[in-house]
């Protein structure tokens, strides 16, 4: 059990995020919680009681939501919400009260280009060229030379000076389509490759200005997400 003298109680108490995946993965707002993702609240009580939780759940893979509680590190039970309804839980002694969500699931039909292996040659260098992708836009893996493209936002890739620039280009299918991109330099359209499943290589005579490639046709689309919305939280001392 925590010391009451490290527990942060209030009456009622306040229930907070404790962790989150990613960023607005769990959502507080107007006293609902809406957990998107693997996440959870977090509360301090300083006695023992009774725990109203009520929620509704949006099933996807064949499976609801489960919310987990656990006090002090230890589990106390689990339960699984689809309809709205009400779970009472006996909070047995004071301590941290986690309330979590641990079995997200999501299905997304999504077209992804993947460019990697990029080298510049050219008659003053041979180096691998500057490259950035917008966080937003998709991800870039310098360690591994590994660049990915899943809307309209262009990578940027900057040669050291005139030369020749290479990359292989593999593409994932959505939609039943595969990504087309567009590579552009100084206004002028250098190349405009669609990606396939099997790897391709693109080589392209380059100057030494920027050089922007993006996917012309971004498909992004949520086919299943299982999230679970807790609108009420009502804690009774004994």
């Amino acid at each position: 059990m925590i010391p009451p003298s490290i527990l942060h109680c209030t009456k009622p108490p306040k229930f907070e995020v404790g962790y989150q995946s990613g960023k607005d993965n769990l959502i507080i707002q107007n006293e609902t919680y809406r957990f998107l993702s693997t996440s959870w609240l977090q509360a301090d009580l300083c006695s023992a009681g009774t725990l109203e939780i009520t929620a509704h759940g949006e099933v996807a893979g064949s499976e609801e939501p489960i919310l987990l509680a656990a006090l002090n590190g230890q589990v106390l039970n689990t339960q699984p919400f689809n309809q709205e309804r009400t779970w009472k839980l006996n909070v047995s002694e004071p301590g941290r009260l986690i309330l979590g969500y641990f079995n997200d699931y999501t299905l997304t039909d999504v077209r992804i280009a993947t460019l990697s292996s990029f080298w510049f040659s050219g008659p003053t260098c041979h180096v691998l060229p500057q490259i950035d992708v917008p966080a937003a836009g998709g991800k870039w893996y310098p360690a591994a030379n590994v660049a990915t493209l899943v809307n309209g936002l262009a990578l940027t890739a900057v040669p050291c000076g005139p030369g020749q620039l290479t990359f292989t280009l593999v593409g994932r299918e959505g939609n039943r389509a595969f990504p087309q991109l567009i590579i552009v330099q100084a206004g002028e359209v250098l190349g405009k490759p669609i990606s396939r499943a099997q790897l391709q290589t693109v080589s392209l005579t380059v100057s030494a200005l920027p050089i922007t490639i993006t996917i012309t046709n971004p498909y992004y689309q949520t086919l299943a997400d299982r999230n679970l919305i807790v609108t009420r939280l009502k804690f009774s001392p004994r």
